[in-house]
Parts: C-alpha cells; structure tokens; sequence
C-alpha cells in the first residue's frame, strides 16, 4: 500500500509535510506523530501495516523534514497545534492518535487541548513530564551530543545506535547500517532539533493527564536508554483508562526490533469497540 508523494498543510504560516496511507479504507483515520529529531520516513513500514485498517497519515513536525524550520523555541502545545492543523487540513473532525517519545508529549497535548477529536491513544516509548525520572543514563547523553573530530555519519551512528540494543546490533548488523545509511537521506537541521529540545524541557503535564479519558495504550520497551521504561509505567498508572503493555529486548525504537509485536498490538487495540 503506497502513500500519495508528500503534500502540504500549514499551522497558521508553517508549511508541515504529510502524507497519507490507506485513504480509500473506511474506519476512524489514525494521526501518527514522529519524536525529537525524526521524520516521517523513520516510521518505516507501520504506516503502511496499520493502513490496513483504517487511513493513516504521517507528518514532519516543524523543524524536520520537508516541514519548514522556523525560529525556536517551540512549545509541545505548539506543536499540537501544528497536529490540529493537519487534522483540520485532512477534514477529520475525530481520529485516533498515535505518539511516540516526543510524539507522544505532542499527543498528551493534543488530546488535553481538543479532547472531543480524538478516540484512542497509542503512547509509545514517552512520559508526562521532559524532566524524566530516572533519566537517561550518562551514555546514552553522550551518544547523542557531538564530538570533535567525528565523521557526520559516525557521529550519525552513534547516535541511532542507543535507541537499540548492542545485542540487537549484533545480531543484525547489515540491517543497522542500512538504518544509518537511510536515516541519513532526511533533513534534520540543528535549529528544528534545538527548538524541539527546548519544547521537551518545559513540558510537565504529569496532574493534566488524569484529566483524560480516552482508552489509552502505553507500550515500552524494557531496555529503552533514553526514556527509560519506569517514565511509560508511571504514565500508565496515571491515565485513568490506560493499558501498560511491555516490550522484551526492545529499545527506544521498539517498533524496529519487535518482529511485528507492536503492530499487531497497535491494530488489535485501535479496533476494539468503543
């Protein structure tokens, strides 16, 4: 199933790529919302796996991608905004909403803001609050700030490297390159991750969220280093129509490792009644 080229909506002046899978399938659309510093294209296949169900769109938040770039700070309710917009701009008055890590803040923010246009929320790999508890650990930080005299593409690798895990890496170790190598076709310019950043550090909806009631699904993985899993739990317990599910061996991008695990979570969830 294949996705028509990008298109364009605008959030008040910024232009936000976008692009849809599934349009002819008719049930509730799914809104897909990428994290700090991702593009639409890291969603890789699960677009297209979900779009089985239902119509399912994809977008660059400002800042990355084919979105514009405009001048920081963001804010995550900004960038809700921004999600809205598109909402508005794809004529869906409801829809469900998926976020992950950053994406997940934005769909909190969403979901807070415009409680009567959304039906399910899928939660992945996020927290309540940027001030995470625990924290990511030192090398996990490290891996993700620059250092003189690396190569873009190794300082690249380095990154991308901790949303796995090293036994997951070795394990597939032509797979990962080929991540390295596609993740690197994407503009990701320093301003938009700058901007997103700063987003992140001023958001704390922890009291917030108890106010929504939408069935919600919060899946993490068990060795995710940079939002590590205690953030989902808790986030969890404070949902009060929430369900916790657990990824084995997973990292930050648990919907790359998994085997189709998430997936199929993902579309069992969003077709329950109610």
């Amino acid at each position: 199933m294949t996705a028509r080229h990008p298109r364009q909506a605008y959030s008040g002046t910024v232009r936000l790529a976008y692009s849809v899978y599934g349009e002819s399938v008719s049930a509730a659309p799914l809104l897909m919302i990428m994290g700090l510093s991702g593009v639409k294209e890291d969603w890789h296949d699960l677009p297209q796996w979900l779009a089985r169900d239902r119509p399912v769109a994809v977008f660059d938040n400002r800042g990355m991608g084919d979105s514009d770039v405009p001048e920081g700070p963001y804010s995550i309710e900004q960038l809700a905004d921004d999600a809205l917009s598109l909402m508005d701009a794809l004529n869906w008055d409801h829809a469900h909403v998926m976020g992950i890590s950053m994406g997940g803040m934005i769909a909190l923010a969403l979901s807070l803001a415009a409680p009567e246009r959304v039906g399910r929320l899928v939660l992945g790999c996020t927290s309540d609050c940027g001030r995470l508890n625990p924290a990511p650990d030192r090398e996990a930080m490290s891996a993700m700030m620059p250092t003189a005299g690396t190569s873009p593409r190794d300082a690249l690798a380095k990154a991308l490297a901790i949303n796995y895990t090293p036994d997951w890496i070795e394990r597939n170790p032509v797979h990962f390159q080929s991540l390295v190598d596609r993740a690197g076709q994407y503009r990701r310019r320093a301003r938009g991750i700058l901007g997103q950043i700063s987003a992140i550090s001023r958001f704390d909806m922890a009291d917030q969220v108890r106010q929504l009631t939408s069935p919600s699904l919060v899946i993490h993985g068990d060795k995710d280093r940079l939002i590590p899993m205690a953030n989902g739990q808790r986030l969890a317990t404070r949902l009060p129509n929430a369900r916790f599910e657990m990824l084995m061996d997973c990292g930050h991008l648990f919907w790359h490792m998994d085997d189709g695990r998430s997936a199929d979570l993902i579309r069992e969830f969003l077709a329950s009644p109610g």
